[in-house]
């Protein structure tokens, strides 16, 4: 077996020394990106859900100067995100900040990847570490867009509780209800955005006198 096959293997089989040793012997394999699909050595880490891989690439310079985009141009953030890699995806999400709201060839971010698979996790990680909640595809069709069209009620919930407009058309003039899978979630998106309102009209402030002193009509404030 070449030795960059070995090296893609013991990333995928999570064998940290392998991988150490194989890069220290041959620091220029340190990247290996694969012709098939373009993923580097930080791609099959991050899919793989290796985390103790993922740091050790990273302390070794890997994607210090530059993205790493597979042939889709996806990053190591996208493929984390895919599967629902916590701990990877958070470690790559702290070191890799110009990663986050990355564009693949489909201009979908590492948010609209983990939206449109219901890893509501991998949601709020992204969103902690500052995701664009309303960063959209080239048809302005944004991550709240996508929960609703996947039908995933949970990260609906989640957009919308931090902070996701409910309202804002895509460029065909769709919302994100018009978009949902089913009439239960058009149903439970109206009840979220109606909850919404409720709340923010109760936690409107009403102007209230001093107590003891009525409050002043209009003539009494011009004399």
């Amino acid at each position: 077996m070449e030795t960059s096959d070995r090296l893609r293997q013991a990333i995928i089989d999570g064998r940290v020394q392998t991988v150490e040793l194989i890069i220290e012997r041959h620091p220029k394999l340190l990247k290996n990106t694969d012709t098939n699909n373009g993923w580097t050595s930080l791609h099959y880490a991050a899919f793989h859900g290796q985390y103790e891989i993922c740091k050790l690439l990273i302390n070794k310079g890997h994607d210090k100067l530059e993205v790493s985009l597979s042939h889709d141009r996806s990053t190591a953030l996208h493929l984390a995100a895919l599967r629902n890699r916590e701990r990877s995806l958070h470690y790559l999400a702290q070191h890799l900040e110009r990663s986050i709201d990355w564009k693949n060839e489909d201009h979908e971010t590492a948010l609209m990847v983990s939206v449109a698979h219901g890893n509501d996790p991998c949601v709020n990680l992204l969103l902690d570490f500052g995701a664009d909640i309303e960063l959209g595809d080239e048809s302005g069709t944004r991550p709240l867009h996508v929960a609703a069209a996947r039908g995933h009620v949970k990260t609906l919930r989640t957009l919308i509780d931090r902070g996701a407009d409910a309202n804002k058309p895509n460029f065909q003039g769709w919302t994100p209800a018009d978009y949902s899978a089913t009439v239960q979630v058009q149903t439970y998106l109206h009840t979220l955005i109606n909850d919404i309102k409720r709340n923010h009209n109760s936690a409107t402030p009403i102007a209230t006198s001093p107590v003891g002193s009525p409050p002043r009509t209009s003539s009494e404030q011009l004399t």
